[in-house]
């Protein structure tokens, strides 16, 4: 029964080290503090144990007969508890950690998306509008906010039929149109008018370089700029 309620209330194992540590043992009897366990270690140190509620007191016996008291170790359900907090604390703080860094990723990826978004929003917003384009000036303004300059009348303007069968050899340039948002494949069968300009401020300073734009009544459908030489490029309006 002794050791099941020593158990419960913890015990500690404690060397007392000085000149006579026997009258600690003598003063501890007259107190009331419980010791056992005794072990010599030398003539000058002494090994026991008592219970952990009572350790403070015997630290204050043991000054007033010139000893020191050095704790080896702690047995018990206090020292079990006191261990197992400081292992919850740490992985209560492990957890969180994760939980706080989770989070940090989350709202990085959430700033990305809305960045990416609002990129996409104004993009869109600043595109101009294809419909109403009915006059050389209103051509004009359409590729100028794209950021070009272009010569004030166009070079040539031709009338051509959208087929409407398209082979593979028109792949890479309807796909050029719907990465403008274009869809040549709904004009199928129509007529469609395309008009040149000369660019006259592309930004590697190269000359020649072209503005082609189809309409389909007053609507742009389509476009690209293209540098007509052996070693030419073909690339979409906007400017890069």
């Amino acid at each position: 029964m002794r050791q099941v309620e020593n158990l419960l209330r913890g015990t500690v194992t404690l060397t007392a080290r000085g000149p006579f540590p026997e009258r600690l043992l003598n003063l501890c009897a007259q107190e009331q503090v419980p010791c056992w366990g005794l072990e010599w270690v030398d003539e000058h140190a002494l090994r026991l144990i008592t219970l952990r509620q009572k350790v403070r007191r015997l630290e204050a016996l043991a000054e007033r007969v010139g000893c020191e008291i050095e704790v080896e170790g702690s047995r018990g359900l206090p020292a079990f508890l006191r261990r197992f907090r400081k292992r919850y604390a740490f992985l209560v703080g492990l957890a969180l950690s994760v939980a706080a860094a989770a989070l940090l990723c989350c709202c990085a990826v959430a700033l990305n998306f809305g960045q990416a978004m609002v990129s996409q929003e104004v993009s869109a917003s600043v595109l101009p509008n294809p419909k109403g384009v009915k006059s050389n000036e209103d051509r004009i303004a359409y590729l100028s906010a794209y950021g070009w300059q272009v010569s004030p009348q166009p070079l040539a303007s031709q009338e051509l039929l959208i087929p409407t069968e398209m082979d593979e050899a028109y792949d890479e340039y309807l796909a050029l149109q719907a990465e403008q948002g274009f869809d040549l494949e709904e004009y199928a069968g129509k007529r469609v008018k395309r008009y040149t300009y000369e660019i006259t401020n592309y930004p590697s300073g190269e000359q020649g370089v072209q503005a082609n734009l189809l309409l389909y009544k007053n609507t742009v459908i389509g476009g690209e700029v293209l540098s007509p030489q052996l070693d030419g490029f073909l690339h979409g309006l906007a400017m890069p």
